[in-house]
């Protein structure tokens, strides 16, 4: 299992290599390959886009339902191939349904790193 420390320490790096534009990543890949293989590479070729939020303390601050709702809002706009929670989310209480609904609101695919507050409480990891 990955913790929140692991996650931003090896993100880091994978994170910098997102930022590479996508015509040096395939720079290596290119040479190997023959013209057509090439071609049909490139045609495949697609950016990656994501939404990240982080410490969203819904459990702690007045105005977590709203911040919430303004990110899954942006991100249907935007339309990311996902978006991730980066900890500190909320517990998992039921009286947290409501924020759980808001995030259902992005149909698509959402990935969770858990924050030292999402175990407040007792809570455990799993």
């Amino acid at each position: 299992m990955i913790n929140r420390k692991k996650f931003l320490k090896i993100g880091s790096l994978g994170i910098s290599g997102l930022l590479v534009p996508a015509a040096f990543s395939f720079a290596k890949t290119h040479t190997d390959l023959d013209s057509a293989a090439s071609e049909n590479l490139e045609a495949r070729q697609q950016n990656l886009k994501f939404g990240i939020i982080a410490d969203l303390h819904y459990d702690l601050m007045h105005d977590g339902e709203r911040r919430a709702q303004l990110f899954i809002d942006a991100m249907n706009q935007q339309q990311p191939d996902f978006i991730i929670s980066l900890g500190d989310f909320c517990v998992p209480k039921s009286a947290n349904k409501k924020l759980m609904a808001i995030w259902a609101q992005f149909k698509g695919k959402k990935h969770y790193v858990l924050g030292n507050h999402d175990t407040d409480g007792g809570f455990t990891k799993q």
